[in-house]
């Protein structure tokens, strides 16, 4: 993964998944970022309010409660226009468009692409902030009981989640079940669950669809898969 030089201002990662933001702020860390976690667009705003140039970038879920991505971002740029934005999908391409330049980022992604996405919108503050590299830096990588933490709170957070899944289905809630479903199809792959991401994905469609017969049949085999994790 690419070193990279510290901003001034912290990133603020804009995720519901706590998972995903434990490892995004793990990740940014270790190329020598301060690091800013909000839990959804609107505790995003907040934060942002409190002081808006401590900030040197967001990296933005598009799909998140209380307030979306698209409106979350809407809300920043009209607090600060220039505030560089990294937008976080798990769609194949990102339906958002915005009008004001914002880099794309496709969950699950990989360290180094988050690393090359933050690169691409910090770049002109480095270069006027910071033309030297700071002395001595170097990347340390995550430890293996680190790593191994990382993955079984995702894998715990997952399995906690079933209960939940099976009270929106009963309640045929097959927006939040979308919802539910595109997260984990974009988390999946961050922590090396293929089959995870491949389940997101049918549990998604089913959710898409209100087929509730399928989004059964698919959450049993979500169920057995982390039960063998």
């Amino acid at each position: 993964m690419p070193t990279q030089q510290s901003s001034r201002g912290a990133i603020l990662i804009v995720d519901d998944e706590p998972a995903l933001r434990a490892l995004a702020a793990a990740i940014l860390r270790m190329l020598g970022h301060q690091v800013l976690q909000a839990a959804n667009g609107a505790e995003a705003v907040q934060t942002f309010l409190e002081d808006p140039t401590a900030i040197a970038a967001v990296l933005l879920d598009m799909t998140m409660p209380v307030m979306g991505g698209e409106e979350t971002f809407r809300h920043l740029r009209e607090i600060r226009p220039d505030v560089p934005i990294v937008i976080v999908t798990g769609y194949d391409g990102v339906g958002f468009r915005p009008q004001m330049p914002a880099e794309s980022l496709q969950k699950p992604y990989t360290d180094t692409e988050l690393a090359d996405a933050l690169e691409r919108v910090l770049q002109p503050t480095l270069i006027a902030a910071a033309p030297e590299p700071p002395a001595g830096f170097q990347f340390v990588p995550l430890s293996a009981s680190e790593l191994q933490g990382l993955t079984g709170n995702y894998v715990a957070h997952r399995k906690r989640e079933l209960p939940r899944m099976v009270e929106l289905l009963n309640a045929s809630d097959f927006a939040s079940l979308r919802v539910l479903s595109h997260t984990l199809k974009g988390s999946g792959g961050c922590y090396g669950f293929s089959e995870l991401t491949r389940l997101g994905a049918a549990l998604e469609r089913a959710a898409e669809r209100a087929d509730a017969v399928s989004f059964s049949e698919k959450l049993t085999l979500l169920r057995n898969f982390l039960e063998r994790i």
